[in-house]
């Protein structure tokens, strides 16, 4: 969207195509008349009682094309709808909720070491955690749906790769204990890391749900270890944690392990903090913290984790809005479409009317005859429209999530909304048939 822009090209097309749409459509009535035969035209303005059969099949037809197209896009947006809301509830695996988010990458021309970059650490998450209104604070390396990811190739004791292609790939998470409490993500087994959890004590690692359910299927994965290629430790499971959906909410990523921070550090630090006042106000003071730290540390991406996931599902949220604009603009002119068809049958058979009324027909017939003159323009938009709606589904199928693209209750709202907008529009025309006074109609006669 941000490479999106209003220009004169935009701007001289979109006006040369309305200036051709004009003068293409304007052209056909101004042939047909300046074709017409005055004196035959004459002779049946006095007595016919309806129009031209080939115009009026062409203006039925027009209709039949508008209800066709607002079904087709009605029905597309009605699914994205949908699944949006499908999206928007889904469960990342974590608690975006009340979370703040941030980035100090270190520089490794200052922080050398591994003891420099925990103590850096240790430090900034203690004046972080001493700041009034957060309830904790995490380090990690990495933030779900940032786009930030970093893959590890790992083998399980017992179970040598005989080839590099045989390591298991996982995304690789280096954090700090409290990481799994801050971002609410649960721990379904073992603990998470603790104050033990430090340089020189037994490597430890807690590995999600999809890494155990695909490497030790009908087991237990406490007590088993894990090496990293071309890394000579053995990294014990101690628990075992939800899984998150790292790259896209909605979409399942491949399986991931966490390594403390003190035992494995990172200079890709990045903090999480879960806030008991609304995050972005500790924003000024989190800076403030760090730069006392360290004043030439920079602070990049403060954003709350509910902006993250809210930018993650920009996209389907921008094809859901512009296909629903489009769907509710055909569904106007559709209706607009409809009702001036009918009011000007209505007008071509106002003296039919007033011959039936003088003749003892009830308002009720007239009402009834006027209304099945559009029922069968409303019918087949619809029928064609569903056929075109499937057509579309089909394309839209690789853009849903948790809807069917033949979902039945957007195939069933669509139509019975449409029906009833359809009804209304040519109701009140049929209204204005059933108040013809056959007296002031007939007397022309």
């Amino acid at each position: 969207m941000q490479e999106i822009d209003v220009n004169g090209t935009v701007l001289f097309f979109t006006a040369g195509l309305s200036l051709a749409s004009g003068l293409l459509f304007g052209t056909f009535p101004a042939l047909s008349v300046a074709g017409s035969n005055l004196a035959a035209a004459l002779r049946r303005s006095g007595r016919s009682v309806s129009s031209d059969p080939s115009l009026r099949r062409l203006r039925g037809g027009l209709v039949v094309v508008e209800v066709s197209l607002a079904v087709i896009l009605l029905v597309g947006s009605g699914l994205l709808i949908r699944s949006f809301i499908a999206l928007q509830s889904e469960n990342p695996g974590f608690e975006a909720d009340g979370r703040l988010a941030l980035s100090t990458p270190l520089p490794g021309s200052k922080y050398r070491t591994d003891e420099e970059t925990r103590a850096y650490g240790d430090v900034t998450l203690e004046r972080l955690a001493a700041i009034p209104g957060v309830e904790s604070v995490a380090i990690t390396s990495l933030i779900p749906v940032s786009g930030q990811d970093q893959i590890w190739g790992l083998e399980i004791e017992g179970r040598p790769p005989s080839s590099p292609d045989e390591y298991i790939a996982a995304l690789h998470y280096r954090v700090s204990g409290g990481y799994l409490r801050t971002m609410g993500i649960p721990l379904r087994m073992g603990r998470e890391f603790g104050p033990g959890d430090r340089e020189g004590s037994v490597p430890v690692a807690v590995v999600s749900e999809s890494f155990v359910r695909d490497q030790f299927p009908g087991e237990t994965a406490l007590g088993r270890r894990i090496r990293f290629g071309g890394d000579e430790s053995w990294w014990e499971i101690v628990g075992v944690a939800a899984d998150v959906q790292h790259y896209q909410v909605g979409q399942a990523s491949m399986p991931q392990v966490y390594l403390p921070f003190d035992q494995r550090p990172a200079r890709d630090v990045s903090f999480v903090l879960k806030a008991s006042v609304p995050p972005l106000s500790l924003g000024r003071a989190v800076r403030s913290e760090i730069q006392t730290v360290d004043p030439d540390m920079p602070v990049e991406g403060v954003r709350t984790l509910e902006q993250i996931v809210d930018e993650d599902i920009a996209a389907p949220r921008f094809r859901t809005t512009l296909l629903t604009s489009f769907g509710l603009t055909a569904l106007l002119l559709a209706v607009v479409g409809l009702y001036g068809v009918i009011s000007y049958t209505v007008a071509q058979r106002s003296r039919e009317m007033a011959m039936r009324m003088a003749l003892g027909a009830q308002q009720s017939s007239i009402l009834k005859l006027v209304l099945w003159g559009g029922v069968p323009l409303v019918a087949a938009g619809v029928i064609v429209g569903l056929g075109g709606a499937l057509a579309l589904s089909r394309i839209l199928e690789s853009m849903l999530f948790g809807v069917s693209a033949n979902d039945p209750v957007v195939f069933a709202a669509v139509p019975s909304l449409l029906v009833a907008v359809a009804a209304l529009a040519m109701l009140i025309p049929a209204l204005r048939a059933t108040r013809v006074d056959p007296v002031r109609v007939l007397s022309a006669e």
